[in-house]
This record gives C-alpha cells, sequence and structure tokens, in this order.
C-alpha cells in the first residue's frame, strides 16, 4: 500500500531524502555502541514524530504499513537494501531540491528578468511589504510615517536581502552568482558532497530515517528487516492494546522515553553514513 507523502510532510515536516552519504561503516566497539545509542534515540524521535503526523489522518494508517512504505521509497534501485547508491542519490535530490529553492529565491528579487538583481530590485521587492505590515499595525491611528517604513525596509533588507549572494561584491546579484553559491552549498557529485562533509569539521546531522546503526550485521546495507525492527520492537512495548496506531496516552508515553533518551545523549554526535 503506498501513501500521501505530501500530506504527511504537511503534518509532521519528515524529510526522507535528506540522508547522509556513506563511504563505510566504522568498526570500533565504542563507535559502534554509540551508533546503537543514537540509533535508539532517532528510531524513538522518529516514531513519535511519525505516530503524532498519521494521527492527525483519518482513518490513521498503521505504523508498520508506513515504515515499510518508507524503506521501499529509500530503496531506490529496488535491490532490496538501502546501500551507500540509495543514499547517495537521496542525497543528491536533496541537495537539487536546496539549490532550486536557492535559485527560486534569487529569481523572486528579478523584477525585470534580465538574469541581474539591483539593489534598486531588492527595495522594490520589499516595499510594499514594509509598508503594508506597518499600515496594518497602524490602522487605528494616522498611519505609519516615512522614517517608520524606511525603519522596517532596512531591517527586511538586514535580513532576507542578505541572503542574495554577490560573489564579486559588484553590488549587483547576477545568475552565475547564485549559481556558484548553489553548487558550493550544495554539491551534486559525490567528491563535492565528500569534501563539504570534510570541510565542515563536523558530522552532518541532517533527519534521516535510516541509518548506518539500522546495519544489525555491519555488512554496509541496511535490509528491511533491519530496518523495521528496531521500530517493530517499540510498537510492541508502546502499542499496548496492540492496534498498530499509537492512542494519544501511548504516543505521549513514547514522547516521553524520547525525551529521557535526548538528555542521557545530548551533545553526542549522530550516527553517520560518512564514518
Amino acid at each position: 500500500m503506498r501513501f500521501s507523502f505530501k500530506a504527511i510532510r504537511k503534518a509532521s515536516g519528515l524529510a526522507l531524502c535528506a540522508v547522509c552519504i556513506a563511504t563505510g561503516l566504522a568498526t570500533g566497539s565504542a563507535v559502534l555502541a554509540k551508533q546503537d545509542d543514537m540509533t535508539e534515540l532517532r528510531t524513538l524521535r522518529h516514531l513519535s514524530s511519525l505516530s503524532d503526523a498519521l494521527a492527525r489522518l483519518s482513518p490513521a494508517p498503521k505504523l508498520e504499513d508506513m515504515l515499510r512504505d518508507i524503506y521501499f521509497r529509500a530503496d531506490v534501485d529496488g535491490s532490496g537494501a538501502i546501500t551507500f547508491a540509495d543514499a547517495l542519490i537521496l542525497q543528491q535530490l536533496d541537495h537539487a531540491t536546496q539549490r532550486k529553492d536557492l535559485i527560486a529565491y534569487w529569481a523572486r528579487h528579478d523584477l525585470n528578468n534580465d538574469g541581474m538583481v539591483t539593489s534598486a530590485e531588492i527595495r522594490q521587492t520589499y516595499l510594499p511589504e514594509a509598508r503594508g505590515s506597518l499600515m496594518a499595525a497602524e490602522a487605528a491611528s494616522s498611519g505609519a510615517d516615512t522614517d517608520e517604513i524606511e525603519a522596517r525596509l532596512a531591517e527586511l533588507l538586514e535580513n532576507r536581502g542578505a541572503r542574495l549572494f554577490d560573489a564579486d561584491a559588484d553590488g549587483t546579484y547576477t545568475f552565475e552568482d547564485v549559481l556558484s553559491e548553489a553548487e558550493a552549498r550544495f554539491p551534486a557529485s559525490p567528491d563535492g558532497i565528500a569534501a563539504l562533509k570534510a570541510g565542515s569539521g563536523k558530522r552532518w546531522t541532517e533527519p534521516t530515517l535510516v541509518l548506518p546503526g539500522f546495519d544489525a550485521d555491519r555488512d554496509g546495507t541496511v535490509t528491511e528487516q533491519e530496518f523495521l525492527g528496531p521500530y517493530m520492537a517499540l510498537l510492541a512495548k508502546f502499542d499496548t492494546d496492540g492496534d498498530g496506531v499509537l492512542s494519544d496516552d501511548e504516543r505521549t508515553a513514547l514522547r516521553e522515553q524520547s525525551k529521557a533518551a535526548l538528555k542521557t545523549l545530548s551533545g553526542s554526535p549522530a550516527p553517520s553514513w560518512f564514518d
């Protein structure tokens, strides 16, 4: 059974495509133990978020069916296991979406569609909002004066206009500038993704539903059984009436355990497919 992920994402904000990339799994016993702890925490949090999202649907699908659907989608090549190749494709899809959003944000300011955003266009983009927000606030009085509008406009320019990129610092924001910035921040190639991670000085922590800690036999792949195992163990514990759907009380108990686990492991790095 396939489900509408549009409804699920709108309800919960879950992001299936944000999956970390693997060059191999860590093999040290201490690292593996930490991965197991963090995978348990992530499983608790994901199950809690997913059950809350499904509770908004009527009728609420069974969690096991939804988890199988999630796994089916993450197994991009249909090999029967989540592999490095699957994770790479999903990360590339996520980066493509991020690049698209960055370019769309720039295009919103290119009012005359000439491939270049000027300071005048940025001002024109936010002036109606600056005027509208202040006029609404001052509707009961004599209205906002010019200084107030300019102050609000300056605030908008600082907070939003600053998100545009001027690579050569010439005062204009070209399509080439935004393309360069998009590729630097969200590279498409495997080497670019690896270099971005290596240069960050920290482990990636994108939300992901399939982590290396699920790889029970440490063979570098995650099978459906390995993926479902931790979730089904939690369901058996919290789904006290065995109906496959968590009630309000059952979800509350799950959230409490998730909070306790988070407090215990606070500050620990998330397991990553990169290690």
